[in-house]
């Protein structure tokens, strides 16, 4: 896949991973408070600066794996997993107590 400009899923992970790491780091260093927020466009764009300039993937292509992997998941939906958008506490704890 990387012949082809696009990050294998490993790489958009890491550079994702990262650019929370760097975007955290930047705030706290620019005196932001422990209830800050970061807006999503500067973790997609420090993302998009570690995998087309440093590590050289096409720009379209990491958009779109990116895109892919922040996007939203069929567990998001399941009520039974945590996190959940839609979390039912006795399904949750169900669901742990198969897990372990």
């Amino acid at each position: 896949m990387a012949a082809l400009g696009k990050p294998l899923t490993a790489r958009v992970d890491s550079a994702l991973v990262e650019a929370m790491a760097f975007e955290i780091a930047a705030a706290v260093l620019s005196g932001a408070s422990t209830n800050a927020s970061l807006p999503i466009a500067n973790l997609v764009d420090s993302a998009l600066a570690i995998l087309v300039d440093r590590q050289r993937y096409d720009l379209k292509q990491s958009k779109m794996a990116i895109a892919q992997r922040m996007g939203l998941r069929p567990e998001h939906r399941d009520p039974s997993f945590i996190p959940s958008l839609h979390p039912n506490a006795e399904m949750q704890a169900a669901r742990a107590a198969m897990t372990g």
